[in-house]
């Protein structure tokens, strides 16, 4: 009797489709986070548009994002456009 359970487990195991790819949820964007789309332009940030984020902090955002100035390295392999997310406090 034993082995005919096992058996028929084997069957239906083997017989069964596989499990559907999972595929992580994106986390939420924070409350206080925005995202920018931003020009590489020598060691700083220029044309920067507001992807995503809060209303009241998109304008901190693009204040804070024109006063960061970009490592030689990281400006140099990204000459074209990066986007930022920046964690903005009011």
């Amino acid at each position: 009797m034993f082995l005919s359970v096992l058996a028929v487990t084997a069957i239906v195991a083997s017989s069964s489709p596989p499990p559907a790819s999972f595929e992580p949820a994106q986390p939420a964007l924070a409350a206080n986070a925005v995202i920018l789309d931003c020009q590489v332009a020598g060691a700083g940030l220029t044309d920067c548009r507001v992807v995503d984020g809060g209303v009241e902090r998109r304008d901190a955002a693009l204040k804070l994002a024109a006063k960061i100035q970009l490592p030689a390295a990281l400006a140099e392999a990204s000459p074209g456009r990066i986007r930022v997310k920046l964690d903005v406090n009011p």
